[in-house]
């Protein structure tokens, strides 16, 4: 073959090769930018899928941290029920001196021995039962206690009761810190000389305790 046939060759085989070059170029940066916009296709649904799950992922914390406070509420909520029903039984149940209730009446009253009319309700046997404690606590204190049975009474609780006179007596006070030392609850009242909802009447110059009805439940309205 002539030299002028080979070259006739490159020179075709040349215009084929930049042909497909530019072919080639072109496709690469067609099929490139169609995979560019497929990824970012795909990246764009990543992004939302992310955004969703971090929303739901959101949504359910939000919802066992609510859980959890309402759990954490039902807890207290029970506490409480089982602390008033404590209290409740607590409140419910008769009225009686415990042992260290009954020293510490001892050594609180001993220096000041004193006469009282210790007093309970007629009918009562929790009240009496109650009242026989002090006077047991009284008499080891060296007190003088006259138990008085049969007093007619609505009033509820425990009372300090005295008819006023100029000079309050010393043992008032001396009586009321004990009692409060103790955890008894009381009232200081003041009686009517010559009361008769008590056998002896009511006098001056005694000091009565008296142990009225159990009072009633928290929540509750006595009945008069």
């Amino acid at each position: 073959m002539a030299v002028e046939g080979l070259k006739t060759i490159f020179d075709w085989s040349a215009l084929i090769l930049g042909f497909l070059t530019i072919v080639a170029g072109v496709g690469i940066l067609i099929t490139g930018n169609i995979i560019g916009k497929r990824q970012e296709e795909r990246l764009r649904h990543f992004n939302l899928d992310l955004t969703e799950a971090k929303t739901e992922l959101g949504k359910q914390e939000t919802r066992a941290a609510d859980a959890e406070a309402h759990l954490e509420k039902l807890r207290g909520d029970n506490l409480k029920l089982q602390a008033d029903l404590l209290k409740l039984r607590k409140e419910s149940e008769p009225r009686r001196l415990a042992g260290t209730q009954r020293y510490t009446l001892h050594d609180l009253l001993e220096s000041m021995p004193t006469p009282i009319a210790v007093v309970s309700r007629l009918f009562d046997t929790e009240g009496s039962d109650f009242a026989d404690d002090f006077e047991s606590a009284f008499r080891a204190a060296h007190w003088t206690p006259i138990r008085v049975r049969d007093r007619i009474s609505t009033a509820y609780g425990v009372s300090i009761g005295f008819v006023p006179e100029a000079t309050e007596p010393p043992e008032i006070n001396l009586l009321s810190d004990a009692l409060t030392a103790i955890g008894v609850h009381h009232d200081i009242v003041h009686l009517v000389d010559g009361d008769g909802s008590m056998s002896p009447h009511v006098q001056r110059h005694v000091l009565y305790l008296l142990i009225e009805q159990h009072p009633p439940l928290a929540g509750t309205s006595p009945k008069r």
